[in-house]
Parts: structure tokens; C-alpha cells; sequence
């Protein structure tokens, strides 16, 4: 198979535009992604949160992708209850 030498061919100027403007999109996506999972992992309860009011604990956090589908909360209530809850 021979290989043709090829001349480049004079780029689209719409070329540039659109992969400036996906370059561009992909990086707000993926700011807002990571942004999401810092979000995320602030909301799990502290290690001082959990000492204080579980005997026994483990936390096992391992979402497949950067960001978890799930929502986790906890604290102390007003009432001095304990509130651990997770969506």
C-alpha cells in the first residue's frame, strides 16, 4: 500500500470556532464536576462528628466516577439527637 503525500489542506476557519468553543464547554463541565465533588466531600460528617456520637464506625466512600450519585448528611440536632441520613 503506498502512502500519498498530501498537501494540507487550508483549514476551516468554523473548524476553529467549534473545537474552541467544545475546548471551552469541557472545561466547564469538568470545573463543575470537580467543583460537585468538593461540595460532596465536605457534607460527609467529620471524623470528630462520628467519634462523638458512634461507638463503632467505618466510612466507606467510593464513588465510581468523580462525583457520587448519593448525598450523604449528618449532625447534631437541637434536641440532642443524632441525625445520619443519605440519599
Amino acid at each position: 500500500m503506498k502512502l500519498r503525500n498530501r498537501k494540507p489542506k487550508k483549514q476551516n476557519p468554523h473548524y476553529f470556532r467549534t473545537k474552541h468553543i467544545v475546548e471551552e464547554k469541557h472545561k466547564e463541565i469538568t470545573d463543575s464536576i470537580n467543583y460537585a465533588e468538593r461540595i460532596q466531600r465536605a457534607l460527609l460528617a467529620s471524623e470528630s462528628v462520628l467519634q462523638n456520637n458512634f461507638k463503632n464506625y467505618f466510612v466507606l466512600f467510593k464513588p465510581k466516577d468523580v462525583v457520587s450519585g448519593d448525598f450523604y448528611w449528618a449532625s447534631k440536632l437541637s434536641n440532642g439527637n443524632f441525625c445520619n441520613s443519605y440519599g
